[in-house]
């Protein structure tokens, strides 16, 4: 009888000192969306991002625009803020002035009661709108319209008609 009276006793205080130690969950990314959703080059864009945790305490944002070969960091260390219940936003100015990233790349890093986790994930990607708007290039290309090879040609033709005239 006594032992089971200590046996209760054990596993209620087991249970309770179980119970009263905090597990913290390790937070997660669930879903990023910008807006516009596919912004072009050097446009001003928000980032919105759910994140779950338990304690989180800050959220910074790394951007990187990126082409097929090659990513560089055009953001570094945003501080996101906690726009609803999970979602965190923040606001940036696309820098990619060379006219060749065709997606962006993101990098969270967030402080979940003192410890930080960084994550990134290469399926995190937002790709350009690709226009076919040619502000940085000449505009005066005529390649498909008859110009100059016309003119050639009926040169040619008049030489060879007053070669063929000259030889009858």
């Amino acid at each position: 009888m006594k032992t089971t009276k200590i046996m209760i006793s054990i596993i209620f205080f087991l249970g309770l000192f179980i119970s009263a130690v905090n597990v913290n969950a390790i937070p997660t990314v669930e879903d990023i969306t910008t807006q516009p959703a596919q912004p072009t080059p050097l446009s001003t864009i928000k980032v919105i991002a759910t994140i779950t945790g338990e304690n989180i305490i800050s959220v910074n944002l790394t951007v990187a625009e990126c082409d097929e070969s090659l990513c560089y960091v055009s953001h570094s260390n945003i501080v996101m803020s906690l726009n609803e219940d999970s979602k965190y936003e923040a606001e940036l100015t696309l820098k990619d002035d060379r006219n060749r990233a065709d997606h962006i790349q993101y990098q969270f890093i967030i402080n979940d009661n003192g410890t930080e986790y960084t994550f990134s994930d290469d399926s995190w990607k937002t790709y350009f709108l690709i226009t076919n708007n040619n502000d940085n290039q000449n505009t005066d290309n005529n390649d498909n319209t008859p110009g100059f090879e016309l003119i050639i040609l009926l040169v040619a033709v008049f030489i060879s008609l007053i070669f063929l005239k000259r030889k009858r």
